[in-house]
């Protein structure tokens, strides 16, 4: 289910030495069915309640790593608190999220090809945004 680049191109996790080996895996591109999952995932365990490792089994897909959820995860946060008119370093508060689910109202997928964290050293493939 989840697709990767099969050109290897670098996701920024890597040392920055000279050396290009083929045992680096290939990053992980969030397709819309994947993020979907992740969302049910965090849905169900509440958003400050989610953690990586939790939400990686939840989802059950073969190949994905923590790092891979943590990073999306990460993402996902700060999206939500932009859209709370949040500064990136404020914590999530209750109020944040209450505002923010009545302005989602309802399930919420980012679009696709979104800014927010869809750059090359994100993980995210091109057009994949996080939707």
């Amino acid at each position: 289910e989840g697709e990767t680049d099969a050109d290897g191109a670098r996701d920024g996790s890597g040392s920055s030495g000279g050396k290009c080996g083929n045992s680096k895996k290939p990053r992980l591109i969030w397709t819309p069915a994947l993020h979907a999952r992740f969302l049910a995932a965090v849905q169900q365990l509440g958003i400050r309640h989610a953690v990586p490792k939790t939400i990686l089994s939840m989802m059950g897909v073969a190949g994905m790593t923590r790092e891979n959820v943590a990073s999306h995860l990460q993402k996902y946060r700060l999206y939500l608190k932009r859209l709370a008119g949040l500064p990136p370093n404020a914590p999530l508060s209750g109020e944040a999220l209450q505002q923010v689910t009545r302005a989602m109202r309802g399930p919420h997928q980012m679009p696709l090809g979104n800014a927010a964290g869809a750059s090359s050293s994100g993980g995210l493939g091109a057009g994949g945004g996080l939707g």
